[in-house]
């Protein structure tokens, strides 16, 4: 059986033509973004609430827990808020919470302080990965939590805690 061609030379793309009334996908999907971060921009936002310095070093038997990390739980639920502040331990186990932004401290009120020493596993490819709690989780429970703090505004705070 002998193959037929099919001579379709008027046959076009609507997208192709300069003046077609389709948008190209690329159109629509630059006007779609536009619209997205026009709408977003305009949403509201909110106040902050403010943050006081908080400042502290944690060290486990007398070493620096470099590493670590530090989490301040809201203590009662009046306090509770979608903000979830937490310190990273630096080498020499000084910490500054954050809240916003790097080390900006905390906002007033209560918190119950956790902690967890993750040791760090690299895999074959060469990529960090947090291993088992150095500290056997004896301290990320909030009902036995490192201390109970208490955050003034105007104070600046500073706190040493030797775990064991």
């Amino acid at each position: 059986m002998p193959r037929r061609r099919a001579h379709n030379k008027d046959v076009r793309c609507p997208s192709a033509e300069a003046n077609s009334d389709f948008p190209s996908p690329a159109r629509t999907l630059s006007g779609c973004l536009v619209a997205l971060f026009i709408v977003a921009g305009c949403g509201e936002h909110r106040a902050r609430t403010p943050v006081y310095p908080v400042h502290g070093k944690l060290t486990i038997e007398g070493v620096a827990a470099a590493g670590a990390t530090i989490f301040f739980h809201p203590a009662t639920v009046i306090d509770a808020s979608p903000l979830r502040p937490l310190a990273i331990v630096d080498a020499d186990g000084g910490f500054s919470p954050t809240t916003y932004e790097h080390g900006d401290g905390l906002p007033a009120g209560d918190y119950i302080v956790t902690a967890s020493w993750p040791l760090v596993v690299v895999n074959e490819l060469g990529e960090s990965n947090a291993g088992d709690d150095r500290l056997k989780h004896r301290y990320s429970d909030p009902t036995r939590p490192v201390a109970r703090i208490k955050v003034v505004p105007g104070n600046k705070e500073f706190y040493a805690w030797d775990l064991q």
